[in-house]
């Protein structure tokens, strides 16, 4: 073959291609799979510390309840006073001068059981080991966060290292501390108390003889079912909606989802076959994180003068973590 023809023929030409073209794509193909990693990994470390700032704002009102599920044990709590003396109240005043209660991931001291920093403690055992950081709370009265600082190593290289603080992926998660059992007590008194300064403004009456006087308000009358339902709905300024169900049923009717996510159940009559659905569905929907938690209010029965409430039924509704309130 004339050198002409030898350069003019076309063989050898795809093996020449090839050795330009494949490192290029095995190059973009690692590439691709190192970033893939390098996202799972901070996406991960994001969702983990979201997980832990929203189950331990969930469960901040008994230290005793299971941390995944919210369920506690009937009598066992942290005490009547636990929000004055447990609940970091001196940060209202700058008293710690650290703005807050910590934990820190991988503490090697003795673990708390009870208290703001035994709360953040559970949450530490869903964290890698290699992962660091710390758990804060903050109590400002109207606003009580938990919030989770952490940051782990990553493995990457230095490929990645711009996309990353220094050597480490970071991720930050808050979640507020929501008590609907002290909202709910809350509304009871400013309705009990509004209706007797009413009086002191209308008819001239000092407070102190207002306050004093043991009138009683007129009692609340329900007659059925929708006016228990509605009734619900003003009083947590909640709306009704329907949520799909796999456990049982298809569904699960709410009568008022508040705006912390909280359900709220009215009953005035009881089906107890029915009730026990209703409460496998409720502990499904918390679970899989579609309402915070779950209150039922029980009304008493206009003519028959009872509450449809059986201790039973009371006892199960407390081992799942179900929040009873009876309006009389």
């Amino acid at each position: 073959m004339g050198k002409r023809k030898w350069i003019e023929s076309e063989e050898g030409s795809l093996t020449i291609e090839a050795s330009f073209v494949y490192p290029m794509i095995l190059l973009a193909t690692l590439s691709m799979i190192g970033f893939a990693l390098f996202a799972y990994g901070k996406a991960s470390l994001a969702l983990t510390a979201e997980t832990a700032a929203e189950r331990t704002a969930y469960v901040w009102d008994n230290s005793r309840k299971d941390w995944e599920t919210g369920a506690s044990i009937p009598g066992e709590d942290d005490g009547l006073y636990w929000r004055t003396f447990g609940d970091s109240v001196t940060d209202l005043f700058g008293l710690t001068g650290s703005g807050g209660t910590e934990w820190s991931l991988g503490d090697s001291g003795e673990t708390p059981t009870s208290g703001p920093a035994g709360k953040m403690a559970k949450a530490a055992s869903i964290f890698p080991l290699e992962v660091t950081g710390e758990l804060r709370f903050t109590n400002k009265w109207v606003e009580r966060k938990v919030e989770a600082r952490v940051k782990q190593p990553f493995h990457q290289g230095n490929l990645f290292q711009p996309f990353a603080d220094g050597d480490h992926y970071s991720a930050e998660a808050a979640s507020y501390v929501t008590d609907p059992v002290d909202f709910t007590r809350n509304v009871d008194l400013l309705a009990e108390y509004s209706g007797r300064l009413k009086q002191f403004f209308d008819s001239g009456r000092t407070a102190k003889d207002i306050l004093l006087s043991g009138e009683e308000k007129p009692a609340l009358v329900i007659r059925s079912e929708a006016e228990a339902s509605q009734y619900i709905r003003r009083l947590v300024n909640g709306k009704s909606v329907v949520l799909e169900t796999d456990t049982v049923g298809q569904s699960r009717k709410i009568d008022a989802l508040d705006g912390d996510g909280i359900a709220h159940e009215a009953k005035y009559t009881v089906n107890e076959a029915d009730a026990r659905q209703q409460i496998q569905k409720d502990v499904e929907l918390i679970r899989r994180g579609l309402i915070k938690g779950a209150v039922w209010h029980f009304f008493r029965h206009a003519r028959k003068g009872t509450v449809a409430l059986s201790p039973g039924l009371r006892q199960e509704l407390e081992r799942n973590g179900i929040l009873v309130v009876i309006h009389n």
